[in-house]
C-alpha cells in the first residue's frame, strides 16, 4: 500500500465515516456534501483495495480491514490535531465535540450544569456521552474519549495534562 499518494483529507473522511458508520453523519460532521464524502470513500477504497464499510440493513458496517484502521487511525487524527493548534481555544467559536465518560449517577450530578455553562460560553459545542467501559484508560490514551468522571482508582503509568 503507497501511502505517498494518499490525502490527508481522505484520512480526515475515513475517520469520520468509521466513527459514524454512515455517510450522511460523516458530511455532516464534516461539513461536506453527501456526494463529497462518497467520493473520498470510493478513492479509499480503491486506495486500500477493500470496501472499508458495507451497507447493511440499519446502516453501514466496518469490514475487518476498516476495524484494524479505526484505533490506530483515531491517534494518527488526534496527533495531527496537536500539530496544528493555533493559539488558544476559544470556547466562544470554536466548533468541538467533547466526548465524556460518566458513571449515569456522575452525568446526571454534573452534565445539566455544565450543558447549562457550554450553552452560554461554547455555544457551537457539543457533548457525547457514554456510559463507563471498561476500557476506559485505553480510550483516554487513543483519544477517544477527552473527559471521564466517576469514581475511578488511579491508572498505573499515566501522565495527565492540561
Amino acid at each position: 500500500m503507497d501511502i505517498r499518494n494518499l490525502d490527508l483529507n481522505l484520512l480526515k473522511t475515513l475517520h469520520a465515516l468509521l466513527e459514524e458508520l454512515s455517510v450522511s453523519r460523516a458530511a455532516i460532521r464534516l461539513s461536506l456534501s453527501q456526494s463529497a464524502v462518497s467520493h473520498a470513500l470510493s478513492k479509499l477504497r480503491t486506495h486500500f483495495n477493500d470496501p472499508l464499510l458495507i451497507k447493511i440493513q440499519n446502516g453501514m458496517a466496518p469490514t475487518p480491514l476498516a476495524q484494524e484502521l479505526k484505533i490506530p487511525l483515531s491517534g494518527i487524527m488526534e496527533q495531527i490535531r496537536s500539530l496544528t493548534f493555533e493559539g488558544r481555544f476559544d470556547p466562544a467559536v470554536e466548533k468541538a465535540v467533547f466526548r465524556i465518560s460518566a458513571s449515569d449517577y456522575g452525568a446526571g450530578i454534573i452534565l445539566p450544569r455544565l450543558m447549562e455553562k457550554m450553552s452560554v460560553s461554547a455555544p457551537h459545542c457539543s457533548i457525547e456521552c457514554s456510559p463507563v467501559a471498561g476500557h476506559l484508560e485505553h480510550d483516554l490514551r487513543l483519544g477517544l474519549i477527552d473527559l471521564a468522571f466517576g469514581g475511578y482508582k488511579p491508572f498505573e503509568n499515566y501522565s495527565y495534562s492540561f
